[in-house]
């Protein structure tokens, strides 16, 4: 899903973290080999 509807649904839950494969949990962000970095789901 996209990210923003992502971390809208984690939150409603009250998480601060939760484990991911980024490849699989979010689909609008190009998260393939040199194309994330840390500051790049940051808003």
């Amino acid at each position: 899903m996209p990210l923003k509807e992502l971390a809208e649904r984690l939150g409603s839950y009250g998480l601060d973290f939760v484990p991911l494969a980024l490849a699989k949990a979010i689909a609008d962000i190009d998260t393939s080999n040199g194309k994330l970095s840390p500051g790049r789901l940051l808003p």
